[in-house]
């Protein structure tokens, strides 16, 4: 509980960094502090706490920035896109049959053109 506490000025100040609004901010800091309290058991070291929490933080961070750009996508995808894209694009019936974490990785990187950032660079 202290390692929060210490801390919370610095995990809503990187939150904030990676998704560049007050409210996902919250979100992040508030979701990355479940998770750590749900696998606490898992920190083998109390010395890298805080950067284990950190990186739990960041986690948490990006995984809301990557749902806000799925709902853009979304939203940007009427049902006349979507029915000419399928008239037109004979892969996309084959990748809108694919599990839902992997589709939505092909429409954005091949479709949507979204880079992709490695883990060791993401840091």
């Amino acid at each position: 509980m202290d390692l929060i506490f210490e801390n919370k000025e610095s995990m809503y100040r990187l939150a904030y960094t990676i998704v560049e609004n007050d409210a996902d901010a919250q979100d992040a800091v508030g979701d990355a502090i479940v998770k750590a309290f749900g696998n606490i058991q898992r920190l083998r070291k109390k010395t890298s706490a805080k950067s284990w929490l950190m990186q739990i933080l960041v986690n948490s961070a990006h995984d809301i920035v990557r749902k806000k750009q799925v709902e853009i996508v979304e939203k940007q995808l009427d049902d006349t896109a979507v029915t000419e894209a399928f008239e037109s694009d004979e892969m996309l019936p084959i990748v809108m049959e694919l599990k839902e974490e992997f589709r939505e990785i092909i429409i954005l990187y091949y479709y949507e053109e979204f880079s992709v950032v490695g883990k060791s660079q993401e840091c």
